[in-house]
């Protein structure tokens, strides 16, 4: 009884997780999609300046990439963690801190490029 529960809790946790982490990723998204839209109409950019916009997104997106891939892969320690014989509540709760300095990192990182491209133009 007592592994069903915990099975049930590790397949809530993991829809709830799953919920959390992937509209960040799609806002992220969308905003520099937004921007670079914002961009394209307000007027036209200079060589000079369309190399550094797309030097700016180019790296944004590389590293929520890797950012996201942390995510996932913390989220299955997680599990991991939780379906095992004797889940450690001290390293579960390591692993959330990390995951949320990662996910608080993603989101600065969403500002300072919106600032970049926003003194570019």
């Amino acid at each position: 009884m007592k592994k069903i529960i915990g099975i049930l809790m590790v397949v809530l946790t993991t829809s709830i997780f799953a919920q959390e982490t992937q509209p960040k990723a799609e806002q992220a998204t969308a905003v520099v999609e937004r921007v670079s839209v914002k961009v394209s109409n307000s007027r036209q950019l200079t060589a000079e300046e369309q190399r550094e916009f797309h030097s700016i997104v180019k790296a944004f997106e590389e590293k929520q990439t890797l950012a996201q891939l942390e995510v996932k892969e913390i989220n299955l320690k997680i599990h991991r963690e939780m379906l095992g014989e004797d889940p450690n509540l001290k390293t579960i709760n390591k692993l959330i801190d990390k995951k949320a300095k990662i996910v608080a990192q993603m989101e600065k990182d969403l500002f300072e490029v919106n600032f970049k491209i926003h003194n570019l133009l």
